[in-house]
Formats: structure tokens, C-alpha cells, sequence
């Protein structure tokens, strides 16, 4: 069941589980857990729930990235929540992995702000596309995030995506590069590691 105070219509949303047309006003905040649902354009989404191979790419991350991100003082983690705004009542997406500053300003719901955040990873679920994705990350630049990963493990792909730039297809053998917003700073990793 959606965790609103009225029920709107229902339908299915190519990819995704039940996404249903909401109004703000209608969404239960102080109950939805956002880690499970994403509210972005008036469409309330039900995210996919992760398979073995997608948790072992997300596990894999943060054993690899976790180090080098505590190293420059910043934290690398799964399903941090992010709202668009720092309002209440704000559209809100949750990416598999997110490398942030430690700790992350917060809105008035508790999810982190994209002002602190220099990377979003998202793992492609079977039930997913790659052009799903690729929308999603379009949301995140207009929110004011720089770097998204979308990683295919299935087909062995991934893309790094930077804000007004051409995405680039990285495949094993090639790294995957973050550069931080201040321009000196990134962290790069071999693609082939994620993949073990």
C-alpha cells in the first residue's frame, strides 16, 4: 500500500513498480519510508528491490570507495535519500550509492541536500533501462549534482555522466572517475574491481 492520505490512480510506470500522480499534500511524510519510494515530477515511485547481483555491485562500491572517500573526509554509502530542495514537502530521489561531504546538510525531512554530494551511483535492476537511468540522472544535474555513475553489471557497462557533458561508456579494463566540485579533487577506480 502507498503511504498516502488519499488514494490517487494507479498505474504502471514502464520499468518501475506502481507509480501513482500525487499531490505534496496527499503524501504521508512523516511515515514514507524514502529509501523504498521516490517522489520526483508528481509521480510517487515504488523502487525496485535490489537482486543478488545488483547488492553484491552496491556491497562491492562501498568496500571499495568507502576507504578513499573517508580519506578525504567524505563518506561513500547505499540508499542516501536527497531531496531537491531544503523544504519540508520537496521531491526526493534515493540512489543506490552516494559519495558525500561527512555530514551531509539535511532538509527540514531528514534527507541529505544535493549541494553536499559529489557522486550518486545507481545500479541498473533488471527491471530497469539504461534510458530510465539516464533520465534520472538528468534530474539529479538539474538538482545541482555533477557526476552520476549508472553501472549495468549484467551486460558489464557503465556510463559516467557529468553535468552539460556527453556521458562516457566505461567498460572493464577502464576506470571510473569522480572529480570533485572544487575541480582538484577525484578518486578513480578500476570497473573491473565492481564486477568480482
Amino acid at each position: 500500500m502507498l503511504p498516502l492520505r488519499t488514494n490517487g490512480p494507479a498505474y504502471r510506470l514502464e520499468g518501475f513498480a506502481v507509480a501513482t500522480h500525487v499531490s505534496p499534500l496527499d503524501i504521508d511524510f512523516d511515515t514514507i519510508d524514502t529509501s523504498r519510494y521516490e517522489y520526483i515530477d508528481g509521480q510517487l515511485i515504488e523502487r525496485p528491490v535490489p537482486k543478488p547481483l545488483h547488492s553484491r555491485v552496491q556491497g562491492t562500491l562501498i568496500e571499495v570507495l568507502g576507504p578513499k572517500a573517508r580519506s578525504l573526509g567524505c563518506r561513500f554509502g547505499p540508499e542516501l535519500s536527497v531531496d531537491k530542495e531544503n523544504r519540508r514537502r520537496s521531491e526526493w530521489l534515493t540512489p543506490d550509492n552516494a559519495l558525500y561531504h561527512d555530514p551531509p546538510r539535511t532538509s527540514p525531512g531528514g534527507n541529505a541536500l544535493p549541494d553536499d554530494i559529489e557522486l550518486v551511483v545507481e545500479v541498473l535492476s533488471p527491471e530497469q533501462t539504461m534510458q530510465q537511468m539516464r533520465q534520472k540522472a538528468q534530474s539529479y544535474f538539474k538538482w545541482g549534482l555533477q557526476t552520476v555513475w549508472i553501472i549495468d553489471p549484467e551486460n558489464k557497462v557503465a556510463e559516467i555522466h557529468r553535468n552539460a557533458c556527453s556521458p562516457v561508456t566505461v567498460r572493464p579494463g577502464e576506470d571510473l572517475c569522480v572529480v570533485f566540485r572544487d575541480g582538484k579533487t577525484s578518486i578513480e577506480i578500476p570497473f573491473v574491481d565492481l564486477l568480482g
